[in-house]
């Protein structure tokens, strides 16, 4: 990945970080928003270029999902369970994989230390969603912001 690309990724995951920290729960409800919007907007492009069909079905999914998002938010805090572990699981394999880096034992330790909580977040996450949903969030959006400073460092380090 170029530096330019890594700087724009750094930007982007620290401010979901940001925002997985400050709106806790309710980012889900914010990201159903957006998505519903998104298509909807990619529905109204889809009309300017007479493609009927699909702008008809964005713009009602994006409808319906900025209208009863919120009816599904549990099934969207399994989804996002479901990438954070994915996302922690590609992280630890991808420093496991470069863990040259690490001279030490405790070094690797703290390297592997935010992918693996990640992981736990996820388990907790499809496993109790009622009590551990707000410190599942600030946890996460911890590490994300951790990522996303790890990911800054790396672009301008190499300049």
């Amino acid at each position: 990945m170029k530096s330019s690309e890594k700087a724009v990724c750094g930007v982007l995951t620290v401010l979901l970080g940001v925002l997985f920290i400050a709106l806790q729960g309710d980012v889900v409800s914010v990201a159903m928003t957006l998505l519903g919007a998104a298509l909807i907007v990619w529905g109204v492009l889809d009309l300017f270029e007479r493609r009927f069909e699909p702008s008809l079905i964005k713009i009602v999914a994006g409808a319906v999902i900025v209208l009863f998002g919120w009816l599904i938010v549990g099934a969207v805090l399994y989804i996002l369970a479901a990438a954070l572990l994915v996302l922690g699981a590609y992280f630890l394999y991808v420093r496991l994989k470069n863990r040259s880096c690490c001279a030490s034992l405790p070094d690797l330790l703290l390297y592997c230390a935010p992918p693996v909580v990640c992981m736990l977040a996820a388990f907790i996450l499809f496993f109790n969603q009622g009590c551990a949903a707000a410190w599942v969030f600030i946890v996460s959006g911890v590490f994300i912001v951790t990522e996303g400073g790890l990911l800054l460092w790396e672009a301008f380090r190499k300049n």
